[in-house]
């Protein structure tokens, strides 16, 4: 983004950032709403003032110009929230093999715990307590000490998979064939093992973050109190669970 921003600098005549002006500013926040998304244009004014901001503090400009930028609002939008019944066909899709097994695992266990896609492919064996169907001991987003949650279907679908692991690592999900069979997934990796899972059945656009959503969604349509989601999923704001249910309204 700032990388955008001194480009058009340099087309507009400015060559220091000392000769940054707020009428160039501004210019350039307007010629944004041309070319980008209105989430897109506030990354952009975001990283700018930010930019700004360091520079009036380490006196390469004598005034804080990022208080020229105002940053847009973004209209919310319903995102993708899988239902139950979206993620029970993909469970009936995945077969006995390896690779059904360790998929099958995986969406059973995202849909239980509600884990983000770095959370899960973070995941290690030593974080998994098969007899208290617990995760425990690893990093949650921000840093902060991580457990979650899963049920019976989901730990026997977790035995199942390690019962055809392959060796290696100490990785809970591992790539099956390719180039690298054995290493840790990816989490490009998971992202489209989730897209051609939900093809294969008949779901589209799934993603890690869409199963994040249900898992507030089904646990709200479940009359589990808000707060209490955000405790199991690891939410620093309840605001946020609040967004994703959103989706469930909608759906009403």
């Amino acid at each position: 983004h700032l990388a955008r921003l001194e480009e058009w600098l340099v087309e507009a005549g400015v060559n220091d950032v000392g000769g940054i002006t707020r009428r160039h500013l501004r210019e350039w926040g307007a010629s944004l709403l041309n070319d980008w998304a209105p989430s897109t244009v506030k990354t952009s004014v975001t990283a700018a003032r930010s930019w700004l901001k360091w520079c009036y503090a380490e006196g390469y400009i004598a005034e804080d110009l990022s208080k020229a930028l105002a940053t847009p609002r973004v209209p919310r939008r319903t995102q993708r929230t899988l239902t139950g019944k979206e993620i029970n066909r993909m469970l009936a899709g995945c077969d006995d093999s390896p690779r059904g097994r360790r998929d099958a695992a995986i969406i059973s266990l995202l849909a239980d715990s509600g884990l983000r896609r770095s959370e899960l492919i973070a995941l290690r064996l030593h974080h998994v307590d098969l007899h208290n169907h617990r995760l425990s001991g690893f990093t949650r987003k921000g840093g902060d000490d991580g457990w979650a949650a899963f049920g019976d279907a989901t730990a026997r679908r977790i035995v199942s998979w390690l019962s055809l692991r392959p060796p290696g690592n100490d990785a809970l999900f591992v790539a099956i064939g390719g180039s690298y069979p054995g290493r840790p997934l990816t989490g490009d990796g998971l992202r489209t093992i989730l897209r051609k899972r939900g093809e294969s059945v008949g779901v589209p656009n799934v993603t890690p973050h869409a199963f994040r959503r249900a898992f507030a969604c089904l646990l709200v349509e479940g009359n589990v109190p808000t707060r209490i989601v955000q405790a199991l999923g690891g939410w620093s704001d309840v605001r946020q669970v609040e967004r994703y249910t959103a989706a469930l309204d909608a759906q009403r």
